[in-house]
């Protein structure tokens, strides 16, 4: 996805994708996208207490049987999603940003330096800790 084309069209299809999880009562902690300028591309990242317990395998097929379900997969390419750890570095950074930027709903990072991470672009729906 060119990074110019993460607009309001793929903003609201994340967010209807962290309703759907929420919904389903999926269990994660942050939601968001990405910008990789290293490799042009946009990622969904989903932080998940799951894949720490169940792996990789189990968790992702767990979120396609939701957006599956809830007839959501033709708004996102699967493999753009990026399933972390809430302890991966990345998600603990993010959780600090919004600790202290007082954020209480989504937001948007960009050219963004914190704890070693820079941000190119990022949209985020939910990050907690």
């Amino acid at each position: 996805m060119d990074k110019a084309i993460l607009v309001s069209n793929s903003l609201e299809n994340g967010k209807r994708i962290v309703k759907a999880l929420e919904k389903k009562r999926f269990k994660f902690n942050s939601a968001l996208w990405s910008y990789n300028k290293e490799k042009d591309e946009w990622s969904f990242i989903i932080a998940s207490e799951k894949l720490d317990e169940y792996g990789p395998r189990s968790t992702y097929y767990e979120i396609y049987a939701v957006l599956e379900q809830e007839n959501l997969l033709s708004l996102i390419d699967f493999s753009s999603i990026v399933l972390l750890s809430p302890n991966d570095p990345f998600i603990k950074a993010l959780e600090m940003i919004k600790y202290e930027t007082d954020q209480t709903s989504e937001f948007r990072l960009t050219q963004t330096v914190f704890n070693e991470f820079y941000i190119e672009d990022a949209y985020i729906y939910k990050i907690s800790s």
